[in-house]
């Protein structure tokens, strides 16, 4: 499951209201966590 904080920041993200970097850095927490399995 995709938490919540993750789906703001992509909707934010799409509409300008956040940078690249930091809806990346939200991607690459996910990844370290093993939320995201990246093969």
């Amino acid at each position: 499951m995709v938490p919540e904080w993750v789906k703001n920041n992509a909707r934010w993200w799409a509409s300008g209201e956040i940078d690249d970097e930091a809806f990346v850095s939200g991607i690459q927490f996910l990844i370290k966590q093993g939320i995201i399995n990246v093969n």
